[in-house]
């Protein structure tokens, strides 16, 4: 029921893109390569300029394994796209000026992925319920999202007889651009970092 847990933001990766995806498996382990144009999709279905604003590149291994004889999963993730983007560092010198946004080429993202199921269930040793961790840092400029950490716990089968039940319990802390909001802050109150609870159930 948010965003933030669905999908997290990372700020390089849009809701709608077109690329390809590549992926490998080898036992435990596995690769995936990401090649996109690095635009927001969303209202263009047949879009003729793509890639004219650079190409972004999404690469995650992962490795499964078993800690306390339970599934585990570890994953890494590096982002890099060639587009440009806002420099935040000079926004208030362009507005004062009145001068078209600076920009800056290039920006990165690098994160990893934890999760451990505490209880899995007898009839599917992919189902269950654990704990669940994801961070990220980047370059916060033309990022917007400097820092990211969201922490969980929740899956499905939480009682005997109600497999079939999902339940979450979440936190995520987004640390905004430091660029963006010092720049901002002279016209306004600071733009605040974000974050919060979260707690969903489901029953079918």
């Amino acid at each position: 029921m948010n965003a933030v847990f669905a999908a997290p933001p990372s700020g390089l990766v849009p809701p709608v893109f077109y690329g390809a995806i590549g992926s490998y498996r080898k036992d435990a382990a596995s690769v995936s390569l990401w090649v996109y144009d690095p635009i927001d999709r969303t209202d263009e279905y047949w879009p003729d300029d793509l890639f004219d604003e650079g190409v972004t590149f999404y690469f995650t291994p992962s490795y499964s394994t078993k800690l306390a004889g339970r599934p585990t999963t570890i994953s890494l993730t590096g982002i890099y796209t060639t587009k440009s983007g806002v420099d935040f560092s000079m926004l208030s010198e362009n507005y004062q000026d009145a001068l078209e946004p600076s920009t800056k080429e290039g920006s990165y993202s690098v994160g990893f992925q934890f999760s451990h199921l505490l209880h899995v269930d007898p009839a599917n040793s992919r189902k269950g319920w654990g704990v669940h961790l994801k961070g990220a840092v980047s370059d916060g400029n033309p990022n917007y999202v400097q820092n990211s950490i969201i922490a969980g716990l929740g899956g499905t089968g939480l009682f005997k007889g109600r497999e079939l039940d999902s339940f979450g319990l979440g936190y995520f802390y987004y640390d905004l651009s430091d660029d963006l909001q010092d720049e901002l802050t002279p016209v306004g109150d600071r733009l605040g970092d974000e974050q919060g609870p979260r707690c969903t159930t489901a029953s079918p």
